[in-house]
């Protein structure tokens, strides 16, 4: 039978962002998920969001992890280099998930969909399959998605 526990933790006291957490026990083995939105910078770099994601690698444990979420972060960006440093994204092919709507940030107004901001991460040893970006009209960032092996 499975466990849960949840909890959530801030990035920032400033631009106000949180982590959440669920630590899920399956077959006697912890997973780590996690799930965030650091802020939107219109690809810009910020100290904010810098803050944020130093925040987060903090309390992801080294092991049996997955986080996920919108970065607000290019691929090239100093957020996914540095996540990248402990993580995997599971999505090498970087397909675009952003921007569906050009109203999704009137600042940047985007036109099509052509930047990856939304990344799946996972701890060295959890194994993947199959990432996708999925096609939808619920949001201005597309669904992305990875099989996990557990």
């Amino acid at each position: 039978m499975a466990k849960f526990r949840s909890y959530r933790s801030e990035l920032s006291e400033t631009d106000k962002r949180l982590a959440l957490n669920a630590d899920i026990e399956i077959n006697k083995k912890i997973l780590h998920i996690f799930n965030t939105h650091l802020l939107h910078t219109h690809q810009h770099n910020s100290e904010t969001q810098n803050q944020q994601a130093e925040n987060l690698v903090k309390i992801l444990p080294q092991n049996d992890t997955i986080v996920a979420g919108d970065f607000n972060a290019t691929p090239e960006s100093g957020i996914i280099r540095r996540i990248s440093k402990n993580f995997i994204n599971t999505d090498l092919s970087l397909r675009p998930t952003w921007s569906v709507y050009p109203e999704g940030c009137t600042i940047c107004n985007p036109q099509e969909i052509n930047t990856r901001l939304d990344y799946i991460f996972t701890s060295k040893g959890v194994k993947t399959s199959s990432p996708n970006v999925h096609q939808s009209k619920g949001s201005d960032h597309l669904p992305i998605s990875v099989i996990v092996e557990v």
